[in-house]
């Protein structure tokens, strides 16, 4: 038997349009019918999930958790699923590395820089159902890489440490062309 998989994906003050939840909800049963040994661990809002009934037994809905309490999750999640359309820079993906969890993630704005594809997680194209598909498959069938990715991530997040990151943002800011750039935004 194979050891059990748990994705997991979080949704926290709706939005169901705008997180991909459709394209999800499309490529679920077929994952279900491929895996029996996985399941989606869902934190947030909880909602009716439309797929089939014989693969919703396989969707635990914990509801909204405490912030504190999301390392837990993380932990116990062998990967993280964010298909959103539309985003900033979603601190779940941040919260997933800092906790070495792997992420599977839209292509939104930015998220190359901080998780090259196949690197340090796996992207897809928003909105393609197929491509959604494709990652969640890699994801589950190739458990080393995966692994791999959520170290590579977990150890390059340490650059975001408060300490590292402010004061690389300062001497960015100081610098001479940079600093005028700075005071003419804010006059």
């Amino acid at each position: 038997m194979k050891k059990k998989i748990t994705m997991l994906f979080v949704m926290a003050g709706g939005g169901k349009i705008r997180k991909g939840v459709y394209y999800l909800e499309k490529v679920l049963p077929h994952i279900f019918s491929k895996y029996d040994f996985v399941e989606l661990l869902h934190v947030g809002d909880k909602f009716n999930w439309r797929i089939p009934k014989k693969y919703k037994k396989r969707i635990n809905s914990v509801g909204i958790v405490a912030w504190k309490e999301m390392a837990h999750f993380y932990k116990k999640a062998s990967f993280l699923i964010h298909p959103s359309l539309s985003e900033g820079f979603p601190n779940v993906i941040l919260e997933a590395i800092a906790n070495e969890c792997a992420v599977l993630s839209s292509d939104i704005q930015g998220i190359e820089e901080y998780l090259p594809h196949l690197e340090r997680g796996y992207i897809f194209k928003r909105g393609n159902e197929e491509e959604l598909k494709e990652g969640i498959m890699f994801m589950i069938e190739n458990p080393e890489q995966r692994k791999q990715m959520a170290k590579k991530s977990k150890q390059w997040s340490t650059r975001l440490e408060p300490e590292k990151y402010y004061s690389k943002l300062f001497e960015y800011l100081t610098k001479e062309e940079n600093e005028k750039r700075v005071i003419n935004l804010l006059k």
